[in-house]
């Protein structure tokens, strides 16, 4: 059997209404180790036979068959997978890859089509290099060297894959006459060489000096004998030469990746501070005044703000509780407390203050911040807060009354009966003021609260709760919420409620609105990736159509060069990703040096600590490189479904 058999070929183009024949019942069989010459003028339909002869077109009719297989039914994955199995191409403009040296250029096939190691891939391209002459050209680039030894190098990248047939589209076109016969002169010397079939066009027999069908001598080959595997080109040459291609256009690539740098450091710094703010805020009211979750009678926290004496809970049920939070997973402490209003003087002036009654040792195991609220007073190590018959006021009430610790003051309260009662207190410290529930509140001794209030025995407003582990705090606030939920009143109803921080204080309302800030800005940062890599990857297919076309015309599959587009996205997503974080990082570490300080509310003197989350940071990697990816899908797709006819011929 012939090693190319074409029976009865037609090839019909329709261009509008307009049907052009150009080819007509063509029937070639050619033998294997021949060099065969199509010789035509133009528009006679020798590239169109050689397109079909090399997968890349169709006919219109007849039977195409290449090394004993049908190829004219092949799809496009298959034809790509058969050409780069058995073919080989020299293109009539070299279509040498610019930015690949003339070794590189010849190895390319053997990265994108082929699987084989290092050591194969260097001695094969040496091979070609030496049986072309260019082994001392192999460091240069296409734009160093000359026309001619540009189609030898073409020539020697059409044999690394051992193809047993070689196409070639008048391949001495653009060549002088002296350099032409030496390019005929070398395909000769390479049929004889290695047994290679040669096919090309020409549009004069002269040029070739040689009969239409030449038979040649078959004799050994002096190339290494290599195994070829189409599904096993590796991502690691897919990133090589799709960092090749970046480097191209360097200034491209690099204001590309500077919009994705400016969008990661953005993020960054913004999620460091706003996060950092977040956290602290969140640490300074819950470690100080409110605590992780508190614990009230049912419908006293819809009347929280004046503070209903009518609807404290008695000492039974305090007990319950406790023995329901020592008995709960999780929980690291609890503190009972009294809240009441007083009028707070100091025998010359008088004022109202908000009063939080506490156990001392129960409350700064769950408020551990508070001691460190004293402005003036603060207990020593191991020291109480205040003993019984102590207050201790909020600054701006110190301030306005002129009072220090050591001061005497009487505090006058109104029961739930409503009976008035006083009381002399010495004034054991001054606390400054917080925003929020409880920041601007006055301390006092739960014993003597009772007292003022002339309550029973172990009666409680609320219980404050602190949990080991603040990330943990919606599973136990459920379980306890559950559990708490079999605690029924009279009427049947749930006796007890229980609310997070989050509930409790208004400080929420801006943390979610931070949360908010930081999803928007990480939106803007995607928007930011997708334009700049669609962007470039668009003009980047758009200018390199003809390299498109000459790497699936060697038998790149349309899944190959869809992934080297989509790696150069990705890479450019990684290059951004990385230096953004870097300079992220940098400019959080700075601030964190810096010790700047802020005030917010009634709180002076703050410092910023920006977090430096590495799970934040490997999100926002992810984030970057899918975007990065989604973006180059569209282009890479588009490169993947050009037919290779109509890429080449692209101007």
């Amino acid at each position: 059997m012939s090693l190319i058999e074409l029976n009865g070929i037609s090839k019909k183009y329709l261009t509008g209404e307009v049907e052009t024949e150009a080819l007509k019942q063509v029937t070639v069989s050619i033998e294997k180790g021949k060099l065969v010459t199509f010789v035509g003028p133009s528009g006679s339909g020798k590239t169109t036979l050689l397109n079909i002869i090399g997968c890349m077109d169709k006919p219109s009719s007849g039977e195409v068959r290449v090394t004993g297989a049908r190829v004219d039914t092949l799809g496009k994955k298959e034809a790509a997978n058969f050409r780069g199995k058995h073919l080989g191409f020299i293109f009539q403009s070299f279509n040498l890859i610019p930015v690949l040296s003339v070794y590189e250029n010849i190895e390319y096939p053997l990265l994108m089509i082929t699987r084989t190691s290092a050591s194969e891939r260097r001695e094969r391209v040496m091979a070609v290099l030496e049986a072309v002459g260019m082994t001392d050209q192999k460091d240069k680039r296409p734009d160093q060297i000359s026309g001619g030894q540009k189609q030898r190098v073409a020539v020697a990248r059409a044999l690394v894959t051992n193809p047993e047939v070689v196409l070639a589209d008048e391949p001495t076109a653009n060549l002088d006459h002296d350099t032409a016969h030496k390019i005929i002169d070398l395909m000769k010397k390479m049929r004889d060489t290695y047994g290679t079939t040669f096919v090309f066009s020409t549009t004069t027999r002269a040029s070739s000096n040689t009969p239409m069908w030449c038979t040649a001598l078959r004799t050994a080959g002096c190339l290494p004998e290599i195994r070829l595997s189409r599904e096993a080109t590796t991502m690691l040459n897919i990133f090589k030469i799709a960092l090749r291609n970046l480097a191209r256009y360097k200034r491209r690539t690099a204001l590309t990746s500077l919009l994705i740098v400016i969008g990661v450091c953005m993020v960054v710094m913004f999620s460091g501070l706003a996060g950092s703010f977040k956290s602290m805020m969140i640490g300074i009211i819950t470690d100080s005044v409110i605590g992780h979750m508190q614990i009230h009678r049912k419908g006293y926290f819809s009347s929280i703000d004046t503070m209903p004496l009518n609807l404290n809970m008695k000492g039974q049920a305090y007990k319950k509780i406790a023995e329901t939070l020592d008995a709960t997973p999780g929980v690291e402490a609890y503190a009972p407390r009294l809240k009441l209003g007083a009028v707070l003087s100091n025998y010359m002036e008088s004022t109202n203050v908000r009063l939080s009654a506490i156990d001392p040792k129960r409350e700064m195991a769950v408020c551990t911040a508070l001691a460190g609220r004293m402005k003036q007073g603060a207990p020593g190590s191991g020291e109480d807060l205040l003993e019984k018959g102590q207050v201790v006021i909020p600054e701006k009430v110190a301030k306005s009354l002129g009072m220090k610790p050591g001061d005497s003051v009487v505090l006058v309260a109104t029961n739930k009966d409503g009976s008035v009662n006083g009381m002399e207190f010495q004034l054991a410290g001054i606390i400054e003021d917080l925003m929020g529930p409880g920041g601007k509140d006055a301390y006092m001794h739960i014993e003597d609260a009772r007292s003022l209030l002339r309550t029973e025995p172990g009666e409680v407003t609320e219980i404050v709760v602190r949990v080991s582990s603040f990330n943990k705090l919606k599973s136990i606030a459920g379980s306890l919420t559950a559990t708490l939920g079999g605690f029924t009143n009279k009427k049947g109803q749930p006796a007890f409620e229980l609310h997070t921080w989050d509930k409790l204080s208004p400080f929420s309302n801006i943390a979610n609105m931070i949360d908010l800030m930081l999803v928007t800005v990480k939106i803007v940062m995607v928007a930011i990736v997708l334009i700049s890599v669609l962007n470039v990857m668009l003009m980047s297919v758009f200018e390199r159509v003809r390299e498109i076309g000459t790497i699936a015309a060697m038998g790149t599959s349309p899944g190959t060069i869809m992934s080297l587009f989509v790696a150069e996205g990705v890479l450019l997503g990684v290059l951004g990703t990385a230096l953004g974080l870097i300079l992220g990082v940098g400019g959080l570490l700075a601030f964190k040096a810096a010790g700047v300080a802020f005030s917010f509310g009634r709180m002076d003197n703050l410092i910023v600590r920006p977090d430096i989350n590495p799970g934040e940071m490997l999100f926002l990697s992810a984030i970057v490189l899918v975007a990065s990816a989604l973006a180059a899908l569209q282009p890479a797709w588009k490169a993947s479904r050009m037919e290779p006819v109509d890429a080449l011929g692209h101007v």
